[in-house]
């Protein structure tokens, strides 16, 4: 079984959703929005392989080092869509730039479902 320590990270976010809507039917409940957001994280990636490893006949290349503590900085800028299912729940979808403080930056895409309490 392949057990790595946990990621943490621990952050402060603002966003801002843009107060228009396209007046298109099925366009109407999206809500489009930027964000800013700010971490601690006990883990960096990297620009280069650190660690490359076989598991189960399966190649494992990690880009990344895990520290003890929350030592490393970065910065999260998000653009997305949500899509509200009802008053709570929602789906998220984003693309998003992390920017880590020691000169690496990684783009990514992320979705989820989420349900404010």
């Amino acid at each position: 079984f392949y057990t790595k320590d946990s990621f943490i990270e621990i952050g402060i976010a603002a966003r801002y959703v843009l107060p228009y809507t396209i007046n298109v039917r099925a366009l109407k409940k999206l809500h489009f929005y930027f964000e800013a957001q700010y971490h601690r994280t006990n883990y960096r990636l990297l620009p280069y392989t650190v660690k490359i490893f076989e598991f189960n006949d399966i190649v494992i290349k990690e880009d990344f080092i895990i520290s003890d503590g929350l030592q490393y900085n970065k910065l999260v800028i998000p653009l997305g869509i949500t899509v509200p299912f009802t008053k709570r729940l929602y789906l998220d979808i984003n693309w998003h730039t992390s920017l880590f403080f020691n000169n690496y930056k990684k783009t990514d895409f992320m979705g989820g479902v989420y349900y404010n309490f």
